[in-house]
C-alpha cells in the first residue's frame, strides 16, 4: 500500500513537472536569445515585421505574436546620432535608457494608429527583468485591434513582445495573451 502511495505521488509530480504549462510549447527566438511559451496551435509566420525575431499566429484564435529585440548600445547610439544631426530632435523627447526606449516605442505606436486607447499600463518584473506592460485598443489602417505589449530590459537588449487580436476577440484571448507575455525568458 505504501508503495502504491509513493508511486502515485511520483507519477503526479512527473506529469505536472513535465507538462509545458497547459500544453504551451517553449519556443525560442531565431537567435536563441529568448523564449516564450506559445499555444500549440500557433504557427511560425513570415513577413509581418522585418525587425521581428519571432512571428507566430493562430487562425483559430485570430491571434498574432511578434517579438522584437533591440541592442541597448545601438539604441543609445541612435539617440546620440539623432540628437546630433536633427535640429528639432528636442521635439521627439528622446532619451537614453529604458525609460527613453519604452517612451519612444509607445510614441510610435500612438503615432501610427488612427485611434489609440490605453487599457492597462504598469511596471512589473518578469523573470528578473524590468518590464513595462501595456494593453490597448487601436485602429491600424481599418483593423480594430486589441494589443498587449511588454517591453523588457535585458542584459544587453531591449525586447518588445506584442500579442494582437481583433477587439471583438479580446475577452476570449486576453488570458492567452498575458500568459505569453509573462512567459518571456532571456536565455
Amino acid at each position: 500500500m505504501k508503495y502504491i502511495y509513493i508511486l502515485t505521488i511520483v507519477s503526479l509530480f512527473l506529469v505536472t513537472s513535465c507538462s509545458k504549462s497547459d500544453g504551451y510549447i517553449e519556443t525560442k527566438s531565431n537567435d536563441s536569445l529568448f523564449s516564450l511559451l506559445l499555444p500549440p496551435d500557433m504557427h511560425k509566420l513570415e513577413g509581418l515585421n522585418s525587425d521581428a525575431q519571432m512571428q507566430y499566429g493562430s487562425l483559430d484564435k485570430n491571434l498574432t505574436v511578434i517579438a522584437i529585440k533591440d541592442n541597448i548600445n545601438n539604441y543609445n547610439e541612435l539617440v546620440d546620432s539623432i540628437v546630433a544631426n536633427t535640429p528639432d530632435s528636442a521635439n521627439f523627447n528622446l532619451a537614453h535608457g529604458f525609460i527613453g526606449y519604452y517612451s519612444l516605442v509607445l510614441f510610435n505606436l500612438k503615432d501610427n494608429a488612427s485611434k489609440f486607447k490605453l487599457v492597462e499600463n504598469y511596471d512589473t518584473i518578469i523573470n528578473s527583468l524590468n518590464t513595462k506592460f501595456y494593453s490597448y485598443n487601436a485602429i491600424y489602417d481599418t483593423d480594430k485591434s486589441f494589443v498587449t505589449l511588454a517591453i523588457y530590459q535585458g542584459k544587453e537588449n531591449y525586447y518588445q513582445i506584442f500579442s494582437m487580436t481583433p477587439t471583438n476577440k479580446s475577452d476570449e484571448n486576453i488570458n492567452i495573451m498575458k500568459k505569453i507575455i509573462f512567459s518571456f525568458k532571456e536565455q
